[in-house]
């Protein structure tokens, strides 16, 4: 297969599912607000961008997007972009891609459209040939008038220091804590919520305050002791948390619980 034109798999998709159909799309008219949110809760090693589904331009990208990619902000295209992302990951985020379509206009009511953040993993090279695993959070925040997302912003975070491989997965997070979709596999290109690879798949809405506290310390490689110091408990109440939360997740260790984790949002 020709590398050269696997960004074009992509692209294609969304010219044939939104670009096509959708009338017409101005710019996206609250970008400064939206901006100023992204720049408080983006994580750290990230960039993010607005994309207009009717012309695939992107009107505002975050200028760490050169850090990361090594592209300038202002020469930023999706086609640059996807040239960034590993061949072999191009099958797959088609796959996804076709399941997320599905969730969102024929298992999902109109009316929440609005209501969900889309999580999947991918990875890339960087400038040194390096690989690296990326998490990709998406938000759909308008519609055109055919109920087609016109809008989408996008944040992109380097996850490669949490040591975890990048998944056949997608989740779907409800925004105001209602029924979500964890870990829904990709595998045959449509939504179906028994799809979860997780047998425990509920238990992401059960975990306390303090034990996804734990788990974010977990996922940075900080010991029992460390973490207890940090939280200012007994390393004993460390080590009970952490038997509870490996209960519920059904993890059979620490990089299976980050990974799970991670593609439910958790964590960022």
């Amino acid at each position: 297969m020709d590398t050269n034109h696997q960004p074009a798999t992509i692209i294609d998709f969304w010219k044939e599912n939104y670009t096509k159909n959708i009338g017409h799309a101005e710019t996206f008219k609250n970008s400064e607000e939206l901006i100023k949110i992204a720049n408080i809760f983006s994580p750290g090693a990230s960039y993010y961008y607005i994309l207009n589904l009717k012309t695939l331009t992107i009107e505002y990208i975050s200028p760490s997007v050169e850090k990361i990619l090594g592209i300038p902000a202002e020469e930023v295209t999706m086609e640059k972009m996807l040239a960034k992302v590993q061949p072999e990951e191009f099958q797959k985020i088609l796959k996804k891609e076709k399941v997320i379509q599905d969730f969102f206009f024929r298992f999902l009511p109109k009316n929440d459209i609005l209501s969900y953040k889309i999580i999947f993993t991918y990875n890339r090279f960087d400038d040194c040939k390096q690989l690296k695993t990326m998490m990709v959070q998406t938000s759909i925040i308008a519609l055109s008038e055919e109920i087609l997302p016109k809008h989408i912003i996008s944040i992109h975070t380097d996850i490669s220091h949490l040591k975890v491989k990048s998944t056949n997965e997608v989740s779907f997070i409800h925004l105001d804590g209602e029924k979500s979709y964890y870990n829904i596999s990709s595998h045959t290109g449509c939504f179906c919520p028994n799809n979860s690879i997780d047998e425990k798949k509920d238990w992401f809405e059960t975990i306390t305050k303090r034990e996804k506290e734990i788990i974010q310390h977990l996922a940075k490689g900080e010991s029992t002791k460390t973490i207890a110091n940090l939280l200012h408990i007994s390393a004993e109440t460390v080590k009970t948390h952490r038997r509870n939360i490996a209960l519920k997740s059904g993890a059979s260790n620490t990089v299976e619980l980050v990974s799970q984790c991670i593609n439910a949002g958790m964590i960022v």
